[in-house]
């Protein structure tokens, strides 16, 4: 039959990937299982987001890696010193840090995908900046082109060669998206708490219905493609 050649096959294969072995042991048995086990519904419990001490930490980490253990060498998980359920506990802290340490893993990605857009020289097609004559504020700026600033040099040049009004535009927009991001409303209107309050950390809220603007799309996932 084809049984025989197929697990040779699969083994073979299996062989050369030690990461495809992990994922494809559990398949292949399902294989040779009897149809009725497999028909059995199956009720898969949703995650529950949990305040965690530094206990619950040094438990978690020896069951991940009995080998390396619990390894904090500066001591940030034992830093809270305030009563549970105060915003200076260790479980508050600890959400604190999970939630500093995902924000700035995004923060870093995309920072270094800008990185490499610009190191390219990858720029929109138009200006930046250019004179509107409604003003008399705007009536005289010089026209800058995304190409110009593009031609300054590496990406921190670009950054210096940028008028200051722009400056000052995207250090107000980051303000507003960490404003938004710690706002317990928001986290409130999407059935969340803040992270420190026993909140899932990473989470960032949606602006819809949020603002009298409207805003078309979110910041985390704006295609809805983890909805699908």
């Amino acid at each position: 039959s084809d049984s025989p050649r197929a697990a040779s096959s699969n083994f073979r294969l299996l062989r050369r990937s030690p990461v495809l072995s992990m994922l494809s042991f559990q398949q292949l048995s399902l294989s040779y299982a009897p149809a009725a086990a497999l028909a059995a519904p199956r009720t898969v419990p949703r995650s529950v987001t949990k305040m965690e001490t530094a206990a619950d930490l040094e438990s978690l980490a020896k069951q991940l890696n009995p080998t390396v253990g619990f390894y904090d060498p500066l001591g940030f998980a034992k830093s809270g010193m305030g009563e549970a359920g105060t915003l200076a506990s260790e479980e508050a802290v600890i959400g604190f840090l999970r939630q500093a340490e995902i924000k700035h893993g995004r923060v870093a990605m995309a920072g270094f995908v800008g990185y490499c857009v610009h190191a390219n020289g990858i720029t929109f097609p138009w200006n930046i900046q250019t004179g509107i004559a409604q003003t008399s504020i705007t009536a005289n700026l010089p026209t800058i082109s995304f190409a110009d600033i593009s031609a300054a040099g590496a990406p921190g040049d670009m950054w210096d060669a940028l008028p200051t009004a722009a400056k000052v535009q995207i250090i107000l927009v980051v303000g507003f998206l960490e404003m938004h991001g710690e706002n317990s409303l928001a986290l409130e209107a999407d059935g969340q708490k803040h992270y420190v309050r026993g909140g899932k950390p990473g989470y960032y809220p949606s602006f819809q219905g949020r603002y009298p603007h409207p805003v078309p799309l979110d910041l985390w996932d704006p295609f809805g493609f983890t909805k699908k």
